[in-house]
């Protein structure tokens, strides 16, 4: 019986590196958006800041009174106090968020590192290969929804599906060099 290419052990292999390829990339995506996010709420604690401060130092000002043995008029003490207090909360919660953004860019930074090779192997594949590779592995389409999708069989998406993993694997080195000539006979006999 006459093995199939789907059972290769390097055929499993680039598969899955494709299906990872786009599990990460789906991850890149949603880190970007909670990013965003995160730095908009940055500039808006900064703007908080900026606020808080300048209406403490206004308070400052104001609250010399000539003559005064305190030097603080009557009441404003307490609102210097509440608005010291919040300035150092805005502070600690400022840095909290900074923390936080600074690790979703190392995360950002190591999952595209991660997907570095894939994207140049990507890249080498036709729009209609790309839109197959992302209709079976982040929709988890069959090949008969896929042909629709593209408007093309589906025996032609099964073809292509064997095409695309052996271009992942020959261009990231899966495939044994001496059984490349052979399986590509086989293959298109």
């Amino acid at each position: 019986m006459k093995a199939r290419i789907t059972d290769e052990p390097w055929f499993r292999r680039a598969e899955s590196l494709i299906r990872n390829y786009w599990r990460r990339m789906g991850q890149i995506q949603r880190l970007e958006a909670r990013l965003k996010r995160m730095e908009e709420r940055l500039h808006g604690l900064e703007l908080d800041m900026d606020d808080a401060r300048s209406v403490r130092s206004m308070s400052q000002a104001l609250s010399l009174v000539p003559g005064s043995g305190s030097g603080l008029a009557p009441g404003l003490d307490d609102e210097l106090e509440r608005m010291e207090a919040r300035v150092v909360e805005l502070m600690q919660r400022y840095a909290e968020l900074r923390r936080e953004t600074l690790g979703l860019r190392a995360r950002l930074a190591n999952l595209r590192s991660e997907n570095a090779a894939m994207e140049t192997v990507m890249a080498r594949l036709t729009l209609e290969e790309y839109r197959y590779t992302e209709q079976r592995y982040v929709y988890r389409r069959s090949n008969y929804a896929i042909g629709q999708a593209l408007y093309c069989s589906e025996s032609r998406a099964r073809r292509m599906r064997i095409r695309v993993v052996k271009q992942v694997a020959d261009c990231l080195g899966l495939r044994n060099g001496n059984d490349r000539r052979k399986n590509d006979a086989q293959d298109s006999a």
